[in-house]
């Protein structure tokens, strides 16, 4: 188990705790471990503001919050989502789903 290391800011006497604690998180792969508490913060600004950009500007027009974090799941590739598409259909086809 990795050990959680605080940060005082004088400034602001806001407690900062370093990205060793997200070792477990989904966020644990895009923060690249400086040692430095506010290099490391700053990471993780930058993806929680990129995300927030996401979901409150929904130009996708998503009709619930579980579909817009299922959208980023799906694989970047064109031929994987055309496969995903195709069986998508046929199981609506099966089920007589209208479209």
């Amino acid at each position: 188990m990795s050990e959680s290391k605080t940060y005082t800011d004088s400034s602001s006497s806001s407690t900062l705790t370093s990205a060793n604690n997200y070792t477990d998180s989904k966020i644990a792969g895009l923060i690249a471990p400086t040692g430095d508490v506010e290099s490391e913060v700053f990471q993780v600004k930058r993806y929680v503001d990129a995300m927030i950009r996401y979901h409150l500007g929904n130009q996708y027009k998503f009709s619930s919050m579980a579909q817009a974090c299922e959208m980023p799941d799906l694989p970047p590739d064109a031929m994987q989502l055309k496969g995903k598409l195709n069986l998508t259909l046929t199981a609506m086809k099966f089920r007589k789903v209208r479209r």
